[in-house]
């Protein structure tokens, strides 16, 4: 009996990628909590306007100031990280989450609903940068980019789970199912508590190098420019996410089936996929290579999409399908790339600061690209498609000579982290 015990957790702990030098703890954690956000996620806008009572646009204003006071907060919140150790602040801001979204079933009216949506969001982006410093700092640099691509398979996996519960929630569609959304959530928060808190090691501040005041990410030019890269080269999320959604309702034939097909697509190649598009992007010189040939997958996707403009049937939902494959490889090697170029980059004390900077690119772009691109795109079709490309082809053309000068402007780094396990 103990032995089928203990093979079904040695089979447990490889399908969720521990065998890569992923801790169990957190990987078992980054399925727990892509369970409750994709659950809340899914039925979140059901449960503001149908529960909240709140207008839907009074939704979206809150959720944009939400997101304007986060990116207003992520280096003053990377710099707390480096400061508090990033067990600590991990631990802090997940269990901060479990109560605010254990508030959530008592949140009446707008104002309730913006501080608590403001407020959960920070907490968000404080969780996310004491997750990223804390992976920087109990793996090696050999291991951190394999680690971060089983968390990004593992939270598909955990996310595409939540939101079949939420469609469940949704389908029931009484006061008590929406209340579960955010019950749900704070349950996953509750699990990751007890994951980080007694099943993962602790770790100690990094002595800080006196002689980098201030906010010394901000001054760094080179990782400056890889940051403004990197923002460009998210454009993938937006394409796919919100621009590509509009164009097949407005501009194309296919059928409204059809953006669900992509999704799907999309999910199932990131889960088998993100693990391989990482191998090589260990170093930053392989991270700064994986960037360019995001570049070219990305572009070549913006070709085929303005392909589809004028076509018909099922050329049409051909040249989907193969816009969709050559978009995800850009978006797995672009995260693989950016994964490796933040961590090589960052010096062990101030990884917190340097993760939230570079972080900075990409809220940017989601924050400024649903409207600007979709926009462009639904006024001159094949044209802007055509343009986005050659714009993404020019970041990736600019990231080799930027990563070389980073990496020659690299200061030495301090001694690696010290670990109190306990």
């Amino acid at each position: 009996m103990s032995v089928t015990c203990s093979s079904r957790a040695g089979w447990a702990a490889r399908l969720l990628g521990s065998g890569s030098g992923l801790p169990p703890a957190l990987a078992l954690g980054s399925v727990t909590t892509a369970v409750g956000s994709g659950v809340f996620a899914a039925g979140s806008a059901v449960f503001f306007t149908g529960y909240v009572g709140c207008s839907g646009t009074q939704v979206g204003l809150g959720l944009s100031v939400a997101a304007l006071v986060a990116f207003a907060a992520q280096v003053p919140l990377g710099m707390l990280v480096d400061r508090m150790g990033s067990w600590a602040c991990w631990l802090f801001s997940v269990g901060l989450l479990m109560a605010l979204f254990a508030s959530y079933p008592m949140v009446t009216g707008f104002p309730s609903f913006l501080a608590v949506v403001v407020a959960s969001t920070v907490c968000s982006t404080l969780a996310g940068l004491s997750r990223g410093r804390y992976v920087g700092d109990v793996l090696g640099s050999e291991s951190r980019v394999r680690a971060s691509a089983r968390i990004r398979v593992n939270a598909n996996i955990g996310t595409s789970l939540g939101m079949l519960l939420a469609a469940a929630c949704l389908a029931i569609g009484t006061r008590e199912a929406y209340v579960a959304l955010p019950v749900v959530n704070a349950i996953s928060y509750v699990v990751d508590l007890v994951l980080i808190g007694f099943f993962m090691p602790r770790t100690a501040p990094v002595p800080r190098d006196r002689t980098r005041t201030g906010r010394a990410a901000l001054r760094d030019g080179p990782f400056l420019t890889l940051t403004v890269i990197n923002g460009i080269m998210m454009v993938n999320d937006t394409l796919l996410g919100i621009v590509l959604p509009l164009w097949v309702l407005r501009r194309t034939d296919a059928p409204h089936a059809a953006i669900a097909a992509v999704f799907l697509l999309n999910t199932v190649l990131a889960v088998l996929c993100q693990t391989r598009a990482g191998r090589g992007a260990e170093k930053i010189r392989g991270a700064a290579r994986a960037q360019r040939r995001a570049a070219c997958a990305i572009a070549a996707s913006c070709v085929v999409f303005a392909a589809t403009d004028g076509s018909s049937g099922w050329r049409t939902l051909g040249l989907l399908i193969a816009g969709t494959v050559v978009l995800t490889a850009g978006e797995l090697l672009e995260a693989a790339a950016a994964w490796g170029i933040s961590y090589g980059l960052a010096p062990d004390d101030r990884r917190g600061e340097y993760l939230a900077v570079f972080g900075l690119g990409p809220q940017l772009m989601h924050i400024v690209g649903p409207v600007a691109l979709a926009g462009l795109i639904l006024a001159y079709g094949w044209a802007a498609w055509l343009g986005i490309g050659v714009v993404v082809l020019g970041a990736g053309a600019a990231v080799g000579p930027a990563a070389a000068w980073a990496e020659r402007r690299k200061a030495p780094l301090p001694s690696r982290v010290r670990q109190d396990v306990q």
